[in-house]
């Protein structure tokens, strides 16, 4: 299934884009931990990909291999492709606002309601954010931009802190406690 949604529809997607006689240009959104693979080194071999798949799970991985896709396919159809792998995306950079409940969002809700148990990840546990008005206007500046043209962008905000300190800095703002324990971040 997340071949499915992640590989076969960025394809379809593309192919969908080189039929259009107009278009500027092609902005697929991936994730902060996807992509920096050379397509043709990671699609010419299919070992690779199962190795990914294995070590990564099935969702990590297709989006890694959909990557690799959009730009691999992109160039052979001449689509002008630039790809986008934001970080978490929550709140607006004004007032940090947000009713997202999603990634570490969800750890706020939980710290907000007193239901975070313990820390997950452990204090080098980076998990950056970029405000969604920020964001949108990186994203709305793209097609117009001619250097960004066969271009990735991690669009994050690398003073993020680490994860325990974010939730220390955000408990404090809430007033209440941050747990201490932590757990493993696969779990």
């Amino acid at each position: 299934e997340a071949r499915a949604a992640n590989v076969e529809s960025v394809r379809a997607i593309v192919d969908l884009a080189a039929r259009m006689t107009h278009l500027e240009r092609l902005v697929h959104v991936s994730g902060y931990r996807v992509g920096g693979q050379d397509p043709a080194v990671l699609l010419a071999d299919s070992s690779q990909i199962e190795r990914l798949y294995r070590e990564l799970g099935a969702y990590e991985a297709s989006k890694i291999e959909g990557d690799a896709v959009v730009k691999a396919e992109a160039d052979r159809w001449g689509v002008r492709w630039s790809i986008v792998n934001p970080s978490t995306v929550s709140g607006v950079a004004t007032t940090g606002e947000s009713d997202q409940y999603l990634g570490v969002a969800a750890n706020f809700k939980d710290l907000w309601y007193g239901n975070l148990a313990a820390v997950p990840g452990n204090s080098k546990t980076f998990v950056p954010v970029v405000p969604v008005d920020y964001l949108a206007k990186f994203m709305a500046a793209l097609p117009g931009d001619g250097l960004a043209v066969g271009q990735s962008y991690w669009v994050l905000n690398e003073d993020t802190p680490a994860l325990p300190q974010l939730l220390r800095t955000v408990g404090a703002l809430y007033e209440v406690s941050v747990p201490v324990l932590r757990i493993p971040a696969g779990i």
